[in-house]
Order: structure tokens, then C-alpha cells, then sequence
């Protein structure tokens, strides 16, 4: 037998290789990766979001739904 061993080399500079044109699809799949990598962020940015639904739809109620008149 004969003993193998694996090295790894860690990335000094990772860097983004075009493989595809620039495309809706291509960029949906790169923001999903960096959400990925900052959980924080995607955390804060759900909060936000929600909060926004939540103020809109408060406002569109107020302002346009039924009325007493």
C-alpha cells in the first residue's frame, strides 16, 4: 500500500470568473451566494423588508380602504 496524502492550498485572492453573459439569472445566483456568505445581512435585510410590507400596508389601509362616509 502506499500512503496518499491531500494538500490544500487556501485562495490567496478570490476573484470571480466569467463563465456565462451577464444575465438576470446569473446575478440572482451571485447575490444568493454573498447572502449566503453574510447571514447578517440577509437577516437585517428580511427585517426591513417586512417592516416596509407592514408600514405599506398599514398606510393603504388607513388611506384607501373603507371609508365611514
Amino acid at each position: 500500500m502506499t500512503d496518499a496524502a491531500v494538500a490544500a492550498n487556501g485562495a490567496d485572492s478570490p476573484r470571480f470568473i466569467v463563465t456565462r453573459p451577464l444575465s438576470f439569472g446569473n446575478l440572482r445566483l451571485i447575490a444568493a451566494g454573498w447572502m449566503s456568505l453574510h447571514p447578517g445581512v440577509y437577516v437585517g435585510l428580511a427585517i426591513l423588508v417586512a417592516a416596509l410590507f407592514a408600514a405599506s400596508t398599514r398606510w393603504l389601509t388607513r388611506n384607501i380602504g373603507r371609508s365611514s362616509r
